[in-house]
């Protein structure tokens, strides 16, 4: 498991002393908090508070929420919190490659599914930056990622709408509140390298060539098949390019680790095996054939 903890907090604004703090006790990172608009103003992230936490050495990521019902608001909903959501990242200086938590936070029953990956599908799309992420239950997280409506998922600490661990999180919320800071904030567990940080992390596992070449596959079948608009048939282009470069990386990873085996072996020193008797050899077994003639 990575190493680290992240902080979530929404109207807490830490000082420069509660940054270096918080790297001290081993917390890697935070959760913030886009303006979408009135209403938002007492948990947004400024980009003072944006530069302040990056030049700490501390990761960022964000998750957009207008209000804990919005993702009833199906598409449209969608639509405006994801292109708000964007524009407020964006103008901070948070990369556009970098994945957003939409949230949807309160339990989603089963009958409610649908509804709830239509908002999270338009979110991506609101934003024009490809798929993104959520925030919320693990049948929800592993459902958006298993249909490919997001890439990523963090597991609300609300275990009570779903006892089921996620399949696809990266993060998990907890309750806990282990550190002496008297700001509200929770405590969430890194379960895989990339939970949507900025910095991105260096290192981190990359697809398979067989997953890159399945869901190549799996684009050209939507673009085929589908008669959608030429801004869904760009996203598809640019995931494309985004796996591919996947499969670059994973090719370099692969022909570096060949190297180093390759360097290993032929730096490997077999020793000559031990010159052969062959007189002795023969008086040896002629003398145990002779015992054997003796002993009958």
């Amino acid at each position: 498991m990575p190493a680290g903890t992240v902080l979530d907090y929404s109207g807490w604004r830490p000082t420069d002393a509660q940054y270096q703090q918080m790297r001290s006790l081993g917390i890697v990172g935070l959760v913030r908090y886009p303006g979408l608009g009135p209403g938002t103003e007492w948990k947004q992230c400024t980009k003072s508070e944006y530069d302040r936490i990056l030049a700490a050495g501390l990761q960022i990521a964000f998750t957009p929420e207008l209000s804990a019902s919005t993702w009833r608001g199906g598409r449209k909903a969608g639509l405006d919190v994801g292109k708000k959501a964007r524009e407020w990242v964006h103008s901070l200086g948070f990369p556009d490659s970098r994945c957003l938590h939409f949230a949807v936070d309160t339990d989603v029953k089963p009958a409610e599914y649908g509804l709830a990956l239509e908002y999270l599908h338009a979110c991506g799309e609101g934003g024009s930056v490809g798929i993104q992420s959520t925030y919320g239950e693990s049948g929800l997280i592993d459902a958006a990622v298993d249909q490919g409506i997001t890439c990523n998922g963090w597991r609300a600490a609300a275990t009570s709408w779903d006892t089921n661990p996620s399949r696809h999180a990266s993060m998990v919320q907890t309750t806990q509140h282990s550190y002496p800071f008297t700001g509200a904030y929770d405590e969430n567990i890194i379960v895989k390298p990339d939970w949507g940080q900025h910095p991105a992390p260096t290192g981190a596992p990359v697809a398979s060539i067989d997953e890159v070449n399945l869901r190549l596959i799996q684009i050209q079948q939507e673009v085929v098949g589908d008669v959608g608009s030429c801004k869904k048939e760009k996203d598809q282009v640019t995931e494309a390019l985004s796996v591919a470069k996947q499969a670059l990386a994973a090719a370099k990873a692969n022909q570096t680790t060949l190297d180093q085996i390759l360097a290993i072996v032929q730096g490997l020193s077999i020793p000559a095996p031990a010159p052969v008797d062959v007189a002795a050899l023969v008086r040896a077994i002629n003398v145990d054939h002779g015992q054997r003639l003796v002993n009958g």
